[in-house]
C-alpha cells in the first residue's frame, strides 16, 4: 500500500475514534445534553456521517467489483469458494448502503452553531462527518488496488455503525431526561424520542451487516498478473 491510500484509510480511523471519544464523553466523563439543540445539533451531524457513509460503501462495492471484473481476485488460505465469498459480500454491502441511506434520511439535517458548551463542539459527530467526507474524496480520487485496503476502510466503518447506535441510544436517554426540566412540549418529546429510537435501531443493523462485509472481504486475497512464476498472494 501507498502513502496515498494510508492517507486514504486513517480518514475511516479518525471517523471512528471521533465517535468513540464523544460516547466515552457521554457516558463516563460528566458531559451531558442540557437543551433540546444540542441533542438536535450531535443528530444532524450523526445524520451527515450515515450519509458520507453511503456514498464510500458505493465507492468500495465498486473497487471490489473492479477487481473481480480485471480476475485479480481469489480466496485466502482458508479455501472457501471466490464466488460464495463474492455473493456474501455484494449482498452485505448492498444492505449495508440501503441501511446507511436510510440512517441519512430518516430526519432533517439542520444547521446549528457549534457551541463550546455542546457535548462534542467541534468534535465528536461533527469531526466524524467531516472525517468520512474526507474518506469519500480520498476515494474518489486515489481509490484502493488491493483487498485489505477495504478491509481496513470496513473494520473502521464497523466501528463506526456501532458507535452511531450508541450514541444516538444516548440521545433518546437524554431527551427522555428533559422531560422533568419541561423543555420540551409532550408531543415533540415523543416524537423525538421515537426518532432517536429507531434511528438507533437502523444503526445497530447498519452495524451487523457492515460486519459482515468485513468478514466476507477478510476472505479475498490479490491475485498478481499471469506470469512465470506462481501468483503472490498479498492479503
Amino acid at each position: 500500500m501507498s502513502e496515498n491510500t494510508e492517507d486514504v484509510i486513517r480518514h475511516a480511523e479518525t471517523a471512528a475514534r471521533s465517535l468513540a471519544e464523544f460516547v466515552t464523553d457521554l457516558q463516563y466523563r460528566g458531559r451531558k445534553i442540557e437543551h433540546p439543540a444540542e441533542a438536535s445539533f450531535i443528530d444532524s451531524h450523526l445524520a451527515r456521517a450515515a450519509g458520507e457513509m453511503t456514498t464510500a460503501l458505493t465507492l468500495l462495492r465498486t473497487f471490489v467489483e473492479g477487481l473481480r471484473d480485471q480476475d485479480r481476485l481469489m480466496t485466502d488460505y482458508r479455501g472457501e469458494p471466490l464466488g460464495e465469498v463474492l455473493q456474501r459480500y455484494t449482498d452485505s454491502s448492498l444492505a449495508a448502503e440501503q441501511l446507511a441511506d436510510a440512517l441519512g434520511k430518516a430526519r432533517p439535517v439542520t444547521e446549528h452553531p457549534a457551541h463550546k458548551e455542546m457535548p462534542g463542539g467541534e468534535q465528536g459527530p461533527a469531526a466524524a462527518a467531516r472525517s468520512l467526507a474526507e474518506l469519500v474524496t480520498g476515494l474518489e480520487y486515489r481509490g484502493i488496488e488491493y483487498p485489505v485496503e477495504a478491509y481496513r476502510i470496513y473494520s473502521f466503518l464497523t466501528r463506526v455503525a456501532g458507535e452511531m447506535r450508541t450514541a444516538l441510544t444516548l440521545l433518546r436517554t437524554s431527551t427522555e431526561g428533559l422531560r422533568d426540566k419541561e423543555l420540551l412540549r409532550d408531543e415533540t418529546l415523543d416524537e423525538a424520542i421515537q426518532r432517536y429510537t429507531g434511528a438507533s435501531v437502523t444503526a445497530g443493523e447498519l452495524a451487523g451487516v457492515l460486519g459482515r462485509a468485513y468478514s466476507a472481504v477478510g476472505h479475498l486475497a490479490y491475485k498478481e498478473a499471469p506470469s512465470e512464476q506462481e501468483p503472490a498472494v498479498r492479503g
